[in-house]
């Protein structure tokens, strides 16, 4: 395993250069060096836990299928064997009924997107987004599992966190008109929450439903912007690379749709520089963890969940 208590004295709090324009190719550049690490630690999470977690499987074949699309260095023949045994171990029963799929649904919904990064599979994505309406529960939630519960944020919040993530991913694929009308239901009883992934799923849902009110979230995000360009988990707190990078996904998405552009340029390109900065020597961005008992440290599998997301977010920040 990787030193990372090594790295908390590089989380230092990186000057902003908002004069100082951003090269795609030094985007290109970051990611192409995040990649070994996220195909060598995603290696050895496979290979010693037999897990495709809700933090780590589709991080690896999402960061490298969109990476490969966009014409960065990847090794497609691992690409190819890393989502063959997503799919597989999401089928797998173990000695029991039940695939093990039902009991990550977030995973379900992150392969969805990571598989179809490139290069589709109809078949796949089918059983995907099956998997997900079956998981739903009546009341029109999804239940988050394994570290999720645990995380430094209340309960509650991460459901609805799961939930936003499941519609959202899921209506681009195929999810049937009920599940999304279930789902809203449930997200109108909800109460607004402390992390900044709530705020930008909030964004992104409200977008193309109440435009005004995703102009406010906005605005509320804007303002919580860290000098450094980044976000914290817990809003207002110091940054991360988790949710920076969600903030570039969810800002190509806005632009994909109802072309927010004025009011997210600038947030986009200060936090494209907090993530360029921040990335260590190893192509890693290490990062504490989000549950309760390991907020104030650097660890394993924060730091593969956020490199997984910082790599994504500077894809989705390319121009094309």
């Amino acid at each position: 395993m990787r030193p990372l208590a090594l790295h908390a004295l590089l989380l230092l709090p990186v000057a902003s250069t908002a004069a100082e324009p951003v090269e795609p190719d030094q985007i290109r550049a970051t990611v192409q060096k995040s990649l070994p690490y996220l195909a060598e630690r995603g290696d050895w999470w496979r290979e010693n836990k037999n897990c495709v977690s809700c933090h780590r499987g589709a991080f690896q074949v999402w960061s490298h299928s969109l990476a490969g699309k966009l014409g960065l260095k990847v090794d497609q023949e691992e690409l190819g064997k890393w989502s063959s045994w997503a799919m597989e171990r999401l089928r797998d029963t173990g000695e029991g009924e039940t695939p093990t799929a039902e009991k990550n649904m977030d995973g379900v919904a992150q392969l969805l997107a990571a598989l179809n990064a490139d290069k589709p599979a109809e078949a796949d994505t089918r059983q995907l987004v099956e998997w997900l309406e079956s998981g739903q529960k009546e009341d029109g939630s999804w239940k988050p599992y394994g570290q999720l519960p645990k995380q430094k944020r209340p309960l509650p919040e991460t459901t609805t966190v799961s939930t936003l993530w499941n519609v959202i991913l899921g209506r681009d694929f195929g999810l049937s008109e009920q599940s999304q009308s279930s789902a809203a239901e449930y997200l109108k009883t909800t109460k607004k929450g402390i992390s900044t992934e709530w705020l930008l799923l909030s964004i992104l849902y409200q977008a193309d439903r109440d435009p005004s009110a995703a102009q406010e979230l906005l605005k509320q995000l804007e303002a919580e912007q860290n000098d450094d360009g980044g976000w914290g988990w817990i809003r207002k707190e110091e940054s991360d690379a988790i949710v920076t990078g969600q903030a570039l996904y969810v800002f190509r998405r806005l632009r994909d749709t109802v072309k927010f552009e004025s009011e997210i340029s600038g947030l986009n390109d200060r936090a494209v520089r907090y993530l360029l900065a921040s990335q260590t020597d190893d192509g890693s961005w290490p990062t504490k963890g989000t549950k309760k008992n390991r907020k104030d440290k650097i660890e394993e599998t924060a730091t593969y969940w956020g490199s997984g997301w910082a790599a994504i977010g500077l894809l989705y920040s390319l121009p094309n």
